[in-house]
């Protein structure tokens, strides 16, 4: 518990064996709640989580894969099952053991928010579905200690690998949920930073940011630093958070309710899906806090293919802001609408007159007021709550 508050941190973690045991073994006293998330690795990723989960729990060993063994005084039970029946019998529930949450195979065909109405209806349903569902995603399903382990049986990427821990936590009733990265990039230590500002309740969601000085952008390798800036750029453009900084940081925490308004069922699954996340956010008026982190880069390697990825989270970034422009309510909202539509049929209209050859300087003013609209957009967007706190400023 933290100020009163029960805390569950999720770990995706791919081929990452060497270094998710540090992870776990650094992560604070007063969490309740790990979720680790091996998502189909071909390394020694799954072993080390069992080792270092039993190591903090006190116990010794942890048994060969097939067999159940109870281990210290939470009554957590190790079952290291492979297959999908047995699965969903170890994620049935019980004093800790962890009820799976569900998670569809498919990729959503909608990245929008969904109505109040509908989360209430989900959840009503939440108990009956989440073990079956998960059963047909998980290899193995086991608890030691407060560490719940969740194996893929398949790669789902790093959103597919956050959405099944984000649903683990919500059905467990967790209060806040943290996601960490497995890599060891995060210093563990400094989670309170991220979590100060929900149990103030001055945000609902808290991120970490690297860029809060300039020694952390001389340490960070300058193609990764390019892409940030870059993704940095376009998803306040998609979300409407101009005041966002370092998007794809994997170091959170958020509420419970957050994550339920915010329909993580249907959460895309590749690398996109905090960008996503940032668009779903801004329609449901989440608060959110840039909280300053250091970062470590030592001995990690990312594994991104960078061509599909640009195209892929540009697409879903564009998908987003349309669909945030669309969904949002209000009439600061509709005018950020009305002026980017303006903008763009304007520019439109002027390019046209260009490739046309049309004389009158048309396609001149045009452009100008093209311009014109996009900047009214844009400051009326950037002064729309919600907005994002300097936690350092604080």
């Amino acid at each position: 518990m933290y100020a009163g508050h029960s805390v569950g941190v999720v770990v995706p973690a791919y081929n990452e064996a060497g270094l998710v045991g540090d992870v776990i073994r650094e992560m604070p006293d007063y969490v309740d709640r790990l979720y680790l998330i091996d998502d189909a690795s071909t390394d020694r990723t799954w072993a080390a989580i069992r080792e270092a989960a039993a190591r903090r729990a006190g116990t010794a060993d942890v048994d060969e894969p097939g067999e159940t063994v109870t281990t210290d005084g939470h009554g957590g039970t190790v079952v290291a099952e492979h297959s999908p029946e047995t699965a969903a019998s170890a994620a049935g529930g019980g004093s800790g053991v962890v009820t799976t949450p569900s998670v569809s195979t498919a990729e959503p065909d909608s990245t929008g928010p969904t109505s109040n109405g509908q989360v209430d209806a989900r959840a009503e349903q939440t108990d009956s579905q989440h073990a079956e569902q998960v059963a047909d995603r998980l290899s193995a399903a086991e608890t030691i200690g407060e560490v719940i382990c969740l194996r893929h049986a398949e790669n789902r990427g790093a959103g597919g690998a956050i959405k099944t821990g984000y649903l683990a936590a919500i059905d467990d009733g967790v209060d806040i949920v943290a996601t960490v990265d497995a890599d060891g990039q995060m210093n563990c230590e400094t989670l309170s930073e991220l979590l100060d500002p929900l149990v103030a309740d001055e945000a609902d969601y808290a991120k970490g940011n690297r860029f809060h000085d300039t020694e952390v952008l001389r340490n960070m390798p300058p193609f990764r630093l390019t892409g940030n800036l870059l993704l940095t750029g376009l998803t306040r453009i998609a979300s409407g958070y101009w005041g966002l900084r370092d998007p794809q940081n994997g170091f959170t925490a958020t509420t419970r309710e957050t994550l339920v308004e915010a329909d993580i069922g249907t959460l895309w699954t590749y690398y996109g899906y905090m960008n996503q996340l940032m668009g779903r956010f801004s329609t449901n008026g989440v608060r959110i806090a840039d909280v300053p982190m250091e970062t470590i880069y030592d001995k990690e390697e990312s594994s991104i293919e960078y061509g599909p990825y640009i195209r892929k989270v540009s697409l879903l970034l564009l998908r987003t802001f349309v669909l945030r422009l669309v969904t949002k309510r209000g009439i600061a909202a509709r005018t950020t609408a009305a002026c980017y539509l303006g903008g763009v049929f304007t520019l439109g209209a002027s390019l046209l007159a260009v490739v046309r050859g049309d004389d009158g300087g048309v396609d001149g003013w045009g452009a100008l007021v093209g311009v014109l609209a996009f900047l009214v957009g844009i400051v009326v967007d950037a002064v729309t709550p919600p907005g994002v706190v300097r936690w350092e400023d604080r």
